[in-house]
């Protein structure tokens, strides 16, 4: 890899998160630019993923059990009441990295692109909750009682707003004594090369659901920087998230210096805070840092993903030569994950595991859910797992060790 400032990181993340210009509309309210503003789609560089949520309707993804607009996948009053309508589940979502060609436009370029969902459900055939609520069924959708805060496409214009097809990110209370990433959802993708830009959007259940988008330039070892937040229950942010938003996060690793410099973003609940803390596993509960556990402090209406698009100077099959060469297929099987937590990385199903350093020294194998990092020394590991049950097999990359 090029040498690369820190400063060059930090400053391309300020960009990002300065990528956005607010403009009142009504005093003590912000709001934000929209599709029609900054161009949705539009770019010189390539569109090289296009995650639409619409077509994700395979039946292999987790779907949710929850009616369209009337109330979320899961039952967040606990109790005896929290109960899951539908179970959530973890995976990749199998795209292609796409090509273009002057004659024909956009084509398959013949690789393909893993993006990772954890604790998610499918609702490829539903529509944001504001328009729900208006267009279908006649009813006031949240916010009714503010003309500047309506959620119902009157007061902000945006392309959300009826668009059908999300990915809801479980914001289920995790149990007590784990870490809260053991149950709140998250969409990630790592290792992109060239990107200029990103550009998402989500809604949620009601106004004010917030929600991180994350930046990470470098390998595993390198830290997570926030491009965007939208804080829950604050008035004066995430008031439209009912009625759904649309963003772009400007990267700014298209510099051909840059190419070989691996781009990770991921998107999360603004609540579920402490996969942050998630180190502190290991740890005795009363050495634990508070926001290490979740203390919800209101409703907990969920967060949704519509669409994910990654513009690069790369065309797709030119960035799945950069994924070839870091030795780490990104051909992810969707029958089991893998993941860590704490100093222990575990599989959702029995397999052989085997845990190299990169020089590729063999250094752990076991056969079961899990094998403990203990006494290893902090660096990034290369964990490939083999399921028992029918061979299909993960290789992948993560910092661990003390």
């Amino acid at each position: 890899m090029k040498t690369i400032t820190k400063s060059f990181f930090i400053g391309a993340a300020a960009l990002a998160a300065l990528s956005f210009e607010a403009s009142a509309q009504c005093a003590g309210f912000t709001y934000y630019p929209v599709g029609q503003q900054i161009g949705w789609e539009s770019s010189n560089n390539y569109l090289v993923l296009d995650m639409d949520a619409e077509k994700l309707t395979d039946p292999a993804y987790p779907r949710t059990g929850a009616e369209d607009g009337k109330s979320d996948n899961l039952n967040y009053t606990g109790g005896p009441d929290n109960t899951t309508k539908a179970p959530v589940g973890s995976g990749n979502i199998t795209l292609p990295l796409m090509d273009f060609e002057a004659s024909t436009g956009y084509v398959e370029s013949g690789h393909t692109y893993n993006i990772q969902y954890v604790n998610c459900v499918f609702a490829p055939d539903h529509n944001t909750s504001a328009y729900t609520k208006v267009e279908e069924w006649g009813e006031a959708p949240s916010g009714k009682n503010d003309a500047c805060t309506i959620n119902d496409n009157s007061a902000l214009i945006g392309n959300v707003y009826g668009k059908t097809g999300f990915i809801e990110l479980s914001r289920q209370v995790a149990p007590e004594g784990e870490p809260l990433n053991s149950l709140c959802g998250y969409i990630q993708l790592d290792n992109l090369h060239g990107v200029e830009k990103i550009q998402w959007s989500y809604s949620s259940t009601s106004w004010k659901r917030g929600i991180i988008c994350e930046i990470r330039y470098g390998g595993e070892e390198e830290e997570w920087m926030p491009s965007r937040i939208m804080p829950s229950d604050v008035n004066s942010y995430s008031i439209f998230s009912e009625q759904g938003y649309e963003f772009e996060e400007l990267i700014g690793a298209d510099d051909p210096d840059v190419y070989d410099v691996p781009v990770s973003v991921r998107f999360r609940i603004f609540d579920c805070d402490t996969l942050t803390f998630a180190h502190e596993y290991e740890l005795d509960p009363s050495e634990r840092s508070p926001e290490y556990y979740y203390k919800p402090t209101s409703s907990l209406q969920v967060a949704r993903i519509h669409q994910i698009k990654v513009f690069s100077a790369l065309k797709g099959s030119q960035m799945a030569e950069y994924l070839d060469a870091t030795g780490i297929e990104n051909q992810v099987v969707n029958s089991f994950v893998v993941e860590k937590l704490g100093n222990v990385v575990t599989t959702s199903t029995e397999c052989d595991i085997e845990l190299y350093n990169l020089d590729g020294q063999l250094l752990r194998k076991v056969r079961g859910t899990s094998v403990d990092t203990w006494g290893l020394p902090r660096n990034v590991y290369i964990v490939k797992a083999t399921s028992i049950e029918n061979g299909d097999a993960q290789k992948v990359k993560m910092p661990l060790g003390l």
